[in-house]
């Protein structure tokens, strides 16, 4: 979908619908796209090997710049599946993608949240119609940072604060968890 206008101004990519009591609204303008762009994501060479012991794999995050509603899930990147995820039907625009060392929470609606962390994420173009090929980088990432704009970390099966390991797992002794 291009876009939805409800009323005069209002774009329902940020404003909800407002119904009236009467159950009517104002009338709506719905513009489809037939041209949805892809996103091919990629582990770098050197992790996508197989390699004795345990697999590591990566949680990605595909953030849009521009208005939204849908929910937003992570990818896992894995060396045994291929190292690659393809992402279809995305809307042509600028989005930032954010790479984990494992199971990671992302506040992607909070801008103040996604701008305090310690890297800014790789910034990709999708052109409509279009495959836009992505190797993730890997970054380093500091738990107490994490702990200040709230990233969390799946921790067996429940949310805890990712104050007390960095993204790799390590653990930071000077970091506590909640």
């Amino acid at each position: 979908m291009r876009g939805v206008v409800y009323g005069r101004w209002a774009n329902l990519a940020r404003e909800p619908v407002a119904i009236g009591l009467s159950g009517s609204t104002a009338p709506m303008e719905l513009t489809l796209r037939d041209d949805c762009a892809q996103l091919n994501l990629s582990l770098p060479e050197d992790v996508a090997g197989m390699a004795a012991g345990e697999e590591r794999y990566y949680t990605a995050w595909v953030v849009p710049d521009f208005d939204f509603t849908r929910e937003l899930y992570p990818v896992v990147l894995r060396p045994t599946s291929g190292g690659t995820v393809l992402l279809n039907n995305m809307t042509p625009g600028n989005y930032h993608v954010y790479t984990f060392a494992g199971p990671v929470r992302l506040e992607y609606r909070n801008r103040t949240a996604l701008a305090a962390l310690p890297d800014a994420g790789q910034v990709v173009t999708l052109s409509p119609s279009e495959t836009t090929n992505l190797v993730v980088e890997r970054r380093s990432h500091d738990a107490a940072a994490h702990k200040a704009v709230g990233l969390r970390r799946d921790l067996g099966g429940r949310d805890a604060d990712y104050g007390g390991a960095c993204a790799d797992g390590r653990q930071l002794p000077d970091c506590g968890t909640s």
